[in-house]
């Protein structure tokens, strides 16, 4: 039997134990004011560019752990809000930034190592509120523009997953939901839609029943074939009966390998909260015909804990 995928979420704990340098830095909007805009952008450019060499490393670090797959976090920070007026080619190492882009594509290919990415919570296509959804899309073209510089196939290959994040008890139909989400997608362009996925949720009405029939609407409405991602343990939080990883599985590209999140709730009594390690009462995933992003605090640890027992 083929060795079951796993893919690593953000952060290495084992190369951030290694040194603690290897962690990727952000900074907020209220730092960057607070240094004004020439340091800001000084001290901004050398964080992404940090994190564009950590990439790198990660990746690397994946193939030496027989890692298939790596959700690469938010490395850009702040350059998508609107009130900084920020671009790419303002920042000082902007040439730099940009190999050290391509050289993530280069190594992941080279190891064949597939990318993708799960903007935050604050990303959310669905929105009735037009601002929300106006702000949504710049977050998405950015990680779109990423991916191209990156080198990374516009296909499923390289999956940008967000939440749908709204729900039919807030007063909006199935209906309305799916044409906010087709409409602002197709704002993004095509460096976000060709990648673009919606995963089920532990809580609000887009379980897995729910989630499909919205994917099914966006089909039959717009003939456009939207994957989307099982979440096992949203599942468990917020079920809606059994099958529905296979029926997922179906609506991923034939020729493209489909990525779900596997992940074990829990932690200081709360079943939406990451535990550290996947443990015997919910046990590993067992399917091999998918990448399985694994999210739990542990990280890669918990991932070579998996792939040595």
């Amino acid at each position: 039997m083929d060795m079951i995928k796993y893919g690593l979420t953000c952060i290495s704990e084992i190369l951030r134990d290694q040194d603690k340098a290897q962690a990727y830095r952000t900074m907020t909007r209220k730092r960057f004011r607070e240094l004004g805009r020439n340091e800001g952008l000084k001290q901004l450019s050398e964080r992404i560019l940090h994190n564009m060499r950590l990439a790198s490393k990660v990746v690397q670090h994946c193939y030496d752990n027989d890692i298939a797959y790596y959700r690469i976090p938010q490395s850009i920070p702040i350059m998508s809000e609107p009130t900084l007026g920020l671009s790419m080619t303002d920042l000082p190492d902007y040439n730099d930034i940009v190999l050290a882009m391509k050289n993530i594509g280069v190594t992941a290919k080279r190891l064949n190592i597939r990318i993708g990415a799960h903007p935050d919570q604050f990303v959310i296509l669905a929105s009735p509120n037009p601002v929300v959804c106006e702000k949504s899309v710049v977050d998405l073209k950015m990680t779109g523009w990423f991916f191209d510089t990156i080198g990374l196939p516009q296909s499923h290959e390289a999956p940008i997953n967000i939440h749908t994040s709204c729900s039919i008890k807030d007063g909006s139909s199935l209906e309305q939901i799916g044409d906010r989400v087709y409409s602002n997608l197709m704002k993004c362009g095509s460096t976000v839609y060709t990648r673009f996925t919606l995963e089920n949720e532990d809580k609000s009405s887009f379980n897995c029943e729910t989630l499909y029939k919205l994917h099914c609407y966006i089909s039959d409405t717009y003939d456009f074939k939207l994957p989307i991602v099982y979440d096992n343990c949203h599942d468990y939080c917020n079920p809606s009966g059994d099958g529905w990883l296979d029926i997922f599985k179906t609506t991923w590209p034939s020729d493209i390998t489909p990525v779900m999140h596997w992940s074990e709730g829990g932690a200081n009594n709360n079943k939406r909260a990451h535990v550290d390690y996947i443990t015997e009462k919910v046990g590993a995933p067992t399917d091999n015909s998918v990448v399985w992003e694994l999210e739990v605090k542990a990280k890669d640890k918990a991932i070579i804990k998996l792939l040595k027992s």
